[in-house]
């Protein structure tokens, strides 16, 4: 099951996204707990240019966070281990976006009948244009990195948004 859940506030020209991003076995339709396999995750940021890059590793949740600013902006959580990943594309409305580098990262798990659900959960926030959504993919990385390549996503990975209030889920069995 690769899951995407994105709660987002905004406030004049800042953007708030707390975002749950996971991958694992089972099914399930609620967000991920807090987890705290160690008592100090492994974490590091590196930025070149517009785009930030955050690295984290908690026990058996390994994930790295690429936020990309500028008028096309982005947002990829890849999992190596599981060669699972989600991504966001989006499109600011006018104006320069930019992702401010103080995210905040922590471990997050679901059990489930089948098995536990692993991912992270990321408070993001961001200054600029307004931003929409344009285009959602939980996948492999091989199926991101080639949606950035080509514009185009196998069909079989494309699931429909579930919007409520300001939340919004993506999740697909894999």
């Amino acid at each position: 099951m690769l899951y995407c859940v994105v709660p987002v506030t905004t406030h004049s020209l800042t953007c708030l996204l707390a975002i749950t991003l996971g991958f694992g076995l089972g099914h399930s339709s609620s967000l991920l707990a807090a987890d705290s396999t160690s008592a100090s995750p492994l974490r590091f940021s590196v930025s070149e240019g517009r785009v930030h890059n955050e690295f984290f590793r908690d026990g058996h949740i390994a994930a790295h966070l690429v936020l990309t600013s500028g008028p096309a902006p982005r947002l990829v959580v890849a999992f190596p281990a599981g060669n699972s990943g989600t991504a966001l594309w989006f499109d600011a409305a006018s104006g320069p976006f930019a992702w401010l580098p103080e995210a905040e990262l922590t471990g997050a798990h679901r059990s489930v009948k089948e098995g536990t659900l692993r991912g992270i959960s990321a408070e993001l926030e961001a200054s600029g244009a307004p931003i929409t959504i344009r285009h959602a993919i939980l996948s492999s990385v091989r199926v991101i990195r080639d949606y950035g390549y080509t514009g185009e996503t196998p069909a079989e990975v494309l699931v429909p948004p579930q919007v409520q209030a300001n939340t919004i889920v993506w999740q697909r069995p894999r």
